[in-house]
């Protein structure tokens, strides 16, 4: 008799595969909503293992802490911007392309905005959620300057357009996932990201500034 187990044991690979996946998502559904219920600090590993009815050391198989969990989509992300970066037309602006990536990042939110809003909210609340959600849109802003430096033909230590664009560009998504936090996702987030990309690309309307300084080539 094949064994019962949470690594899988002796089932057939795709019974196996299909059980890790859905303990997996257990657990991140577990998570996020006992982060909404009681806050980040106040939520342990053990009340996400009870919640999804695992032991800790099933929970430790899956993520190695409470900030993996959280942002267990972050790798899924960049490559999604990696991707969208990659198949953009060659001669598109720079700007344009960097907010299709981010725009393309945005619907993600798509497949489970409670979740999404969820991590806004603990990202303003929480210095622990702030500091990786930090790390995460470093991990962006790297490859963002890379396709920069590419684009340009220019080597990032010694050029500041790729740092400038990317940081620019992580500041423009969080500013437009902030107002859609803000209204409890009623509004599309990709939507919002290539609001704040126009923008940017304008100058960011302020006094002073104009058609004349460019724009992200979507009009």
């Amino acid at each position: 008799m094949a064994r019962r187990s949470d690594d899988g044991g002796t089932e057939p690979p795709g019974r196996r595969e299909r059980k890790k996946e859905r303990t997996r998502r257990e657990l991140v559904d577990a998570a996020v909503r006992l982060f909404a219920e009681r806050g980040f600090e106040e939520t342990t590993v053990e009340d996400i293992s009870n919640a999804a009815d695992v032991s800790p050391r099933t929970f430790f198989r899956y993520f190695r802490t409470k900030e993996e969990v959280l942002f267990s989509d972050h790798p899924r992300t960049v490559e999604v911007l990696k991707r969208t970066l990659e198949e953009r037309p060659e001669d598109e602006r720079i700007l344009r392309s960097v907010a299709a990536g981010m725009a393309a990042v945005a619907r993600t939110f798509e497949e489970d905005p409670e979740a999404y809003l969820t991590r806004v909210r603990l990202d303003i609340q929480s210095p622990t959620v702030a500091a990786s959600a930090l790390h995460i849109q470093q991990d962006w802003a790297r490859v963002i300057a890379r396709f920069v430096a590419a684009r340009l033909g220019v080597d990032p230590r010694r050029d500041l357009r790729p740092g400038l664009v990317s940081g620019a560009a992580v500041a423009a998504f969080r500013a437009a996932v902030t107002r859609w936090a803000s209204g409890r996702g009623s509004e599309d987030a990709a939507a919002l990201v290539d609001e704040a990309f126009q923008l940017l690309g304008s100058g960011l309307g302020l006094p002073g500034s104009g058609p004349g300084t460019g724009g992200t080539g979507t009009r």
